[in-house]
């Protein structure tokens, strides 16, 4: 009878660990869905080409920083300054969903973006030191903070794109009106 106790608290304790799991990839206080929404973007922005669709990755990625940075419980000056900025760039990025010109607003969104998830692994970094234990929602964080620098390169790169596009159109339009 012994052993039959022992296996249900094991199979217990196993199920409990992947209901953590589980519920930090839903929960808004869990790293796990900023983890889930950069998967989400990575994709949605490979997979999307179009030059419109630039303004739908925006929207998800600014969706992602504004998740960071209440998950992972930055300072009040930082949210709100990240807030404002972050409604800036979505009205931006709606009306460039409209209106696309390479090296105007979507240049300026993505530098200013690049500052967003540059700040945005620290904050996750500063709050993951200053929790007591190791745990699953450490390890999310960790692993969350790492992809969030990357995407810091992505928009980096993006916004060089943007903005080599427009002196480029520009070199061009001049070059022909001679």
């Amino acid at each position: 009878m012994s052993d039959f106790a022992e296996d249900n608290a094991a199979l217990g304790a196993e199920s409990r660990w992947w209901r953590r799991l589980g519920r930090s990839f839903v929960s808004a206080d869990s790293y796990g869905l900023v983890l889930l929404l950069v998967v989400v973007t990575y994709v949605v922005s490979v997979s999307v080409t179009e030059t419109w669709a630039a303004s739908i990755v925006l929207t998800v990625q600014l969706a992602t920083v504004w998740l960071t940075l209440r998950t992972s419980q930055a300072r009040r000056v930082t949210r709100l300054i990240a807030g404002i900025v972050l409604c800036l760039a979505a009205v931006v990025a709606v009306v460039s969903f409209f209106v696309h010109k390479p090296g105007g607003q979507l240049g300026v969104i993505f530098t200013v973006c690049c500052l967003l998830y540059l700040i945005a692994p620290f904050s996750i970094v500063r709050h993951l030191m200053l929790r007591r234990g190791i745990d699953i929602e450490t390890l999310l964080g960790a692993v969350a903070a790492y992809l969030l620098i990357g995407m810091f390169f992505a928009f980096v790169y993006e916004a060089a794109g943007e903005f080599g596009t427009a002196r480029s159109a520009r070199t061009c339009s001049s070059a022909s009106s001679r």
